[in-house]
């Protein structure tokens, strides 16, 4: 992660203003990949604006379940959000595509506290 200039808000809390921000996530079983999730924000060269992104979706939540061998679990959640929901083995990913951030975090905690 390339981080731009800090700013002090109230009190104690630090906002890090990124210039590029590269996130993954391997899950590996017996030593062998079977999930990278991968992110590459670079405001420069693709803004969240771009076409290639998300349209008018600017919050994107990913949710990895490794090890559970129940069915994906029920997703009710705001009637703003775009769910995709895919079963592999006994792996659930769930990708959620929102407007506001609290609406994703409400639903991914909602799939988190029910049953998996």
């Amino acid at each position: 992660m390339k981080l731009g200039s800090m700013r002090w808000l109230s009190g104690s809390k630090v906002v890090a203003i990124y210039l590029v921000l590269d996130l993954g996530l391997p899950i590996n079983r017996e030593g062998h990949p079977v999930l990278v999730e991968r992110a590459l924000l670079d405001p420069h060269s693709r803004p969240l604006s771009s076409p290639d992104r998300h349209g008018k979706f600017l919050v994107a939540g990913p949710l990895n379940i490794a090890g559970s061998e129940s069915a994906p679990p029920d997703v009710t959640c705001n009637t703003s959000l775009l769910v995709g929901i895919d079963r592999r083995d006994d792996r659930t990913q769930l990708r959620l595509l929102g407007s506001r951030t609290d609406f994703v975090r409400d639903c991914i905690e909602a799939v988190v506290s029910g049953p998996l």
